[in-house]
């Protein structure tokens, strides 16, 4: 990076190659790469680097069990990134915002999450939807909505099949822990087929059903 000839160039290979090494689970190399991209502040580059950068450093401090430099990342990283009208950005923010809660206050967690979906659905950011599939599946299976987990986790993995988004491998052993935790929880027959049921959701279908879901939740019996 430090032989680029492009002044642009230098600062998105910092975000490109922070990312990368996220993606595979090496922490140390991402906070380089990341911390690198956060500083830069040239006023050509109206911050868009940094507002990019800001989540994924978010994701690495709570990686590492350093939550309060992961909340401040993602809390600006969220408002540089509305200000710089980043949908996408805004979005994994808020993700990164909703997985810090999710120990303490699950409802804010869920909202978090609900948001960011709501934002990547406005914006046709259908990429990232598994994303949000994923995130309110853990939440789900949290507060012991089990086939709803299931169901949610089964349309995910189609969904980003359709759209080239693989589920990155440094979240993937958690991903196997949880599946089979809901598989033991449901009792193969159960999980079988809350399964099938996911796994025959469009992903438009699955987000109206996830976001169906919350709304029944949310009425008064």
């Amino acid at each position: 990076i430090e032989g680029a000839t492009d002044a642009v160039d230098a600062p998105f290979m910092a975000v490109t190659l922070g990312k990368l090494h996220l993606w595979r689970g090496d922490l140390d190399e991402a906070a380089v790469w990341l911390d690198r991209a956060s500083r830069f502040a040239e006023p050509f580059l109206d911050n868009q680097i940094v507002a990019r950068a800001l989540p994924a450093l978010a994701s690495v401090h709570r990686r590492r069990a350093a939550p309060d430099a992961a909340r401040a990342h993602a809390a600006r990283g969220a408002a540089l990134a509305r200000r710089l009208d980043l949908p996408h950005v805004v979005a994994e923010s808020l993700d990164e915002s909703a997985l810090l809660a999710a120990g303490s206050d699950a409802a804010r967690a869920e909202q978090l999450h609900h948001e960011a979906l709501a934002i990547r659905v406005e914006h046709g950011l259908r990429t990232s939807w598994p994303d949000s599939l994923d995130a309110l599946a853990r939440l789900a299976a949290r507060a012991g909505r089990h086939a709803e987990a299931v169901r949610l986790l089964a349309a995910s993995d189609p969904a980003r099949d359709a759209v080239g988004h693989p589920r990155p491998p440094v979240d993937e052993p958690d991903h196997a822990a949880l599946v089979a935790s809901l598989r033991e929880a449901l009792g193969p027959e159960g999980f079988a087929r809350a399964w099938a049921e996911g796994a025959s959701l469009a992903p438009d279908q699955a987000v109206a059903y996830v976001t169906r879901a919350r709304g029944a939740r949310g009425r008064p019996s």
